[in-house]
Order: C-alpha cells, then structure tokens, then sequence
C-alpha cells in the first residue's frame, strides 16, 4: 500500500497546490482575499459547502456511530440535514440582505455593528470554537474544497459498496444485522440513546449550522446571487443524501464483522485492511481530504471573524488576519492530539453549543432597530452555561453545590437554554419594539 499512498499523495498535493497557486494569482486585495470575489456558482458553491460541512468524522465517526446505535441515528443526521437546507432558503435570502445593509466582513462584525457594541461580536467569536488555512486566502479554500468534497464522496461509495458486496447485498446486509443484534434496527437503539429529547435537541443543533457557523454562513453571502443559492441548497440536498447512505452501509458491516471490537480497529479494519490496498490508498488520502477541507475553512472563518472584530474605519491589516490563523492552527493542532475518539460526540457538542448564538443572530438580521444588551449578556451566560456542563460531564463533579443538573422540568440542559434564549430574545425586541411605537 505505501507506494500506492506515495502515488495518490502526489497526485492530490500536486492538485492542490496548482489550485492554491491559480488563487493566489487572482487574490488582488484584502477583501479579495476574505470574500473571494463574492460570485461563487451553483456547482463550486455547492462542492465547498459540502467539504466544509461533512468533514473526517463522516468517514470515522458516522459509520461507527451507525454501528453502535443502529439505523435510528438517521432520524437526527439525515433529516436534520435536509431540514438544514430549507433554513439556508429562507435565512440566507436574509441574512444577504443584512450583508448589504450593514457591510460584510464577517458575522463577528456584523453583530458588533448590529448591536451597537463590540461586545456582540466577542460574544459570538468566543462561543465560536472552530479549526486552519494561511496562503490564497478563501478563493484557493474553495477550490480546494472542490477537490476534497469530490475524493470523499468518490471515497465513501467505494467502501460502501465493498462492503455491501462483503455481507450478500442490501437484504442479506440486514438480515445478518437482525441476527447480530435487532435493537440496531429501531429506536432509542441498544444503548438507548436516541430519545426523542436527543433526536430534538441534535436536529436544531445541525439545522442552525448555517446561522451559527461562520465558515458557512459566509459562503451564503459571497454565493453570486438568490438564484443560484437556490440551486446551490437543493444540490446540497442531494450531495448529502450521496454521502449519508454509504456511511450506513458501512456502519452495518462493521455491526456484523466488528461488533465487539473498539472503534479504532473498526475503522482500522473497515478502511485500510479490508479493502485492497490501492483502494487502502485512495481512502487514506480521502481522510486527508475531508480533515484539510473541514479544517482549513474553519481557521480561515475564525481569523477573518478575528478581522472583522477589529475592523477600525474599515480597515485591518491583513497580517493580522494570517497570524491569527496559524496561532489558531495551533490550538487545533494540539486539541487534535489530546481529543478522543467520539467524533459525532464531539461534533455534536460543538453544534449545540454554537447553535445558543442562534437567537442572537436572528435578532441581528431580521430587526434593523437597536437590539438591548440583555440579549448579548443572556448569550454569553448560556455559552458559559453550556461549556461548563461539558466540563462538569468529562471531570465528573460530585452531586451537591456547583453542578448543573443534566435536565430542567424534564427537558435536557442544552435543549432548555436554546428555549430560554429563544425566548429571551423574542420578549426583547417585541418589548423594545412597542416602546419605540410609543414613544
């Protein structure tokens, strides 16, 4: 297999770097290299998008996720999805409107400018924890993306299928499966997972990605007009049932061939030895692909929301912007080494954490009056909140003073501060809504 790695590794770095290079040459200023040139099209719109959206966790997490809890985890993954691109219809018409009214640097300074106060833009860059990209700015991101988003869906078939292949056919496949454990075939699963409260709260936690995470919401606003959004969020529909029905399959396989064995020989086995090794090979530089794809974006989104933060009179200089990108790269880096192996986990966690700056951003794009400072602090308490639940949950706090309970009135933490936000922030611009009509 080294030799095949050695070829395809060539191969798609050389790509790569030809991309990168083509984009550099085309980078003419600041906001080129921020925005992109603000005209993406139906088909690269559509191809970065799903690059940045569907990163190594679903080559590595999905499958074993699928695995361990059965066909259930479709309910959450597949139609939160699709719910997510109605939302991109309907937001993002929005949210480019906003974009024009106010000037578009990035969601950090928007809010900031929205709210009247820096403190909204700290506010959304903290509760936004993200990942890395330096040279070419966002229009050799993108390209790349291209790339990337195509090798893994390539990818993610070919595995599939050689697995589907392995058990008999798709019959055959659950068939094995029942006699291996039924419970993979219906809700809450064996472990009891999908509840119908985690199945609510993962739903509006992957629905509000577009609104929450910068490295999306700024490819709704850069795309090259309504109509081709339109035609973009209706491919995404499509591309993500590609990528999501594999990733089933190959997760049964492994209920049947590997269901006692820890998640990282599954995927050890599932991925690299298994298969023959140029395909071994072409699913090594998949990983890579979907890792670099997922990564770069988000870097690249938390160093330019880091630029629009501190944006004064329109400008700040572009190195400020690539420093912060590498030291960001950096972290990354290091919580890369350290983190687990629960990769829907951690995904999920992140999703629901940022999805509690939802609100905050939906009073930002759909009022232009003055929006109160209570929504900002009521934001910022329910991010803390929510990081220090994670924490309470990974150091096991004992019972007693300090510890959030791990429900409210029945209904999951993280489920009741999004509610408690949402409707924080409707009473304070529907009441400072009236006191303006009155006075």
């Amino acid at each position: 297999m080294n030799i095949w790695f050695i070829v395809m590794i060539v191969v798609y770095l050389g790509m790569l770097a030809l991309v990168g290079r083509n984009s550099w040459k085309k980078t003419k200023s600041a906001e080129d290299y921020i925005m992109a040139g603000s005209k993406l099209g139906v088909m690269v719109g559509m191809l970065t998008f799903a690059a940045t959206l569907f990163s190594t966790f679903t080559l590595l997490g999905m499958p074993d996720f699928f695995r361990t809890h059965g066909v259930g985890s479709w309910i959450f993954l597949a139609i939160a999805d699709a719910a997510m691109f109605f939302l991109i219809l309907w937001f993002g018409v929005h949210l480019r409107r906003a974009a024009d009214h106010y000037g578009y640097q990035g969601m950090a300074g928007m809010l900031s400018q929205c709210y009247r106060t820096r403190f909204a833009g700290i506010v959304y860059f903290v509760g936004v924890m993200l990942l890395y990209s330096e040279f070419g700015g966002l229009r050799a991101i993108i390209h790349c993306d291209c790339i990337q988003g195509t090798i893994l869906l390539i990818v993610i078939w070919i595995i599939a299928i050689g697995c589907v292949r392995s058990l008999g056919g798709v019959e055959a496949m659950f068939a094995q499966v029942r006699e291996v454990n039924e419970a993979l075939l219906s809700i809450p699963g064996p472990k009891g997972l999908l509840t119908p409260q985690f199945l609510i709260a993962s739903f509006f936690a992957i629905v509000l990605i577009p609104v929450t995470q910068p490295q999306v919401t700024t490819r709704l606003v850069i795309i090259k007009n309504k109509r081709t959004m339109c035609h973009m969020a209706v491919g995404m529909g499509i591309f993500t049932m590609l990528i999501l029905v594999p990733t089933i399959a190959i997760g049964l396989y492994g209920a049947v061939k590997y269901g006692a064995l820890p998640a990282a020989e599954f995927r050890a086995n599932v991925l690299l030895h298994d298969p023959p090794p140029y395909i071994a090979a072409i699913v090594l530089v998949g990983l890579l692909a979907a890792a670099t794809s997922t990564a770069d974006s988000q870097l690249f989104a938390l160093g330019s929301e880091l630029r629009s933060l501190c944006l004064v009179k329109g400008r700040s200089p572009l190195i400020f912007t690539r420093i912060a990108i590498f030291c960001f790269g950096a972290a990354a880096w290091a919580f890369a080494i350290k983190s687990t192996d629960q990769l829907v986990s951690l995904a999920l966690n992140s999703f629901k954490g940022t999805a509690l700056l939802a609100p905050m951003v939906f009073g930002a794009v759909f009022c232009r009056r003055k929006l109160g400072p209570e929504i900002i602090m009521a934001t910022g308490c329910g991010v803390a909140l929510f990081l220090y639940s994670l924490v309470q949950s990974s150091v096991g706090l004992p019972e007693g003073l300090g510890r959030l309970p791990g429900a409210i009135a029945g209904i999951k933490f993280d489920l009741f501060l999004l509610m408690s936000l949402a409707i924080v922030t409707l009473l304070s611009v529907r009441i400072r809504s009236l006191t303006a009509q009155e006075a």
